[in-house]
């Protein structure tokens, strides 16, 4: 070992404290008693042996011996000693610490222990609002198996984000409270066919909702929703939609792509029209678009053939297309509060023949 390497060495271990330097002592006894063996040799040929006897035994240090000089066993003795510091580099630099390994495995997180979690939060809502345990059971098991959650008139200014892990839900009554919006977590109920928000505070219509694509039955009615978004078509299911008593001036032309549609209740509104689309809602029975701002019609509203009842009174209208004659299946025509010019005679005639209600004044 050079002798350079040895000085860089010795530096390391005796900066290294009072705790190396019990080491240090061991390390130069053993060089000492490999040092004696090696001197015995190298001196054979300039001094004779009885002056060496005779000599004082050396004192020998770290900066006096090579690596090639010690003796296997010295070797494995100062392999041991300094391996105990290897914690140090060869330049005094300390070693990043290897990251211990885990006494134990972290216990495995599953989608059920965290629903069970959440449900355990439902219940501690629950208690903190004195809901009844007939309208929130107080079990987790039972909590699995709710079809129904009542939770109407309570005067819910929110809903926990733990309402997302009823996942067995199937129909839900927030109807009467003072609800503004919905938790993210709505989105995860799939199950749910029937959702009742009437009459709270919603300013936007929740865009959780447009994920339950079970939904048949969703009541928006009496909030303050001023828009329906496009993502409405994403409510494949939906047979009834109401959302009477609110400031929308709008509907989306996706409105047309709810194929299964059979119930549209839209009055009370600021609208001003309604979109052509409309007529892509084949299985249409019941459209409420009174109390609006309409001042025409789209005549395309007559291929909806299996329409029944026509609510459009107290708009805005001057006239009505004579295609209405159309709508065989039409039994109730409400067009009181209007101000029109005349009445279709095929609509007149079809009101003597099919039995058709034609309301005018």
């Amino acid at each position: 070992m050079p002798y350079n390497s040895l000085q860089s060495v010795k530096e390391l271990l005796q900066n290294a404290g009072n705790d190396i330097s019990t080491l240090l002592s061991q390390v130069a006894s053993i060089t000492s008693s490999s040092s004696d063996n090696s001197s015995d040799s190298n001196s054979a040929n300039t001094v004779n042996q009885d002056n060496k006897d005779n000599q004082t035994q050396p004192q020998h240090d770290l900066h006096f011996f090579d690596e090639e000089d010690l003796t296997s066993s010295s070797q494995e003795q100062v392999s041991k000693i300094t391996g105990e510091v290897d914690g140090f580099q060869a330049f005094g630099e300390k070693k990043s610490p290897q990251a211990p390994e885990e006494a134990k495995a972290k216990p495995q997180v599953t989608e059920n222990s965290g629903i069970d979690d959440q449900l355990q939060e439902l219940i501690t809502w629950a208690d903190g609002l004195n809901i009844s345990a007939d309208i929130i059971p107080r079990s987790v098991d039972e909590l699995k198996k709710v079809k129904i959650l009542d939770l109407s008139s309570l005067q819910l200014h929110n809903i926990t984000p733990a309402i997302g892990a009823v996942r067995n839900v199937q129909i839900i009554n927030l109807s009467n409270n003072f609800i503004s919006a919905l938790p993210n977590t709505f989105s995860q109920l799939h199950n749910l066919r029937e959702l009742y928000i009437e009459n709270n505070k919603l300013k936007r219509f929740p865009p959780e909702i447009c994920g339950l694509i079970q939904l048949t039955v969703l009541n928006i009615n009496d909030n303050l929703i001023q828009n329906i978004p496009e993502r409405i078509d994403q409510l494949a299911s939906l047979e009834t939609f109401k959302m009477m008593g609110n400031r929308v001036a709008y509907l989306p032309t996706t409105i047309g792509h709810l194929s299964n549609l059979k119930v549209l209740n839209i009055g009370g509104n600021l609208l001003n029209s309604l979109p052509v689309e409309l007529d892509k809602c084949k299985k249409l029975e019941f459209l409420n678009a009174s109390k609006n701002r309409l001042k025409t019609l789209p005549w395309q509203l007559s291929k909806l053939s299996e329409l029944r009842i026509m609510l459009l009174n107290n708009n805005d209208l001057k006239t009505v297309p004579n295609e209405f004659a159309g709508l065989k299946n039409l039994r109730e025509l409400d067009l009181e509060g209007n101000t029109l010019d005349n009445i279709p005679a095929g609509l007149l005639n079809l009101s003597n023949t099919n039995n058709l209600n034609i309301k005018l004044m």
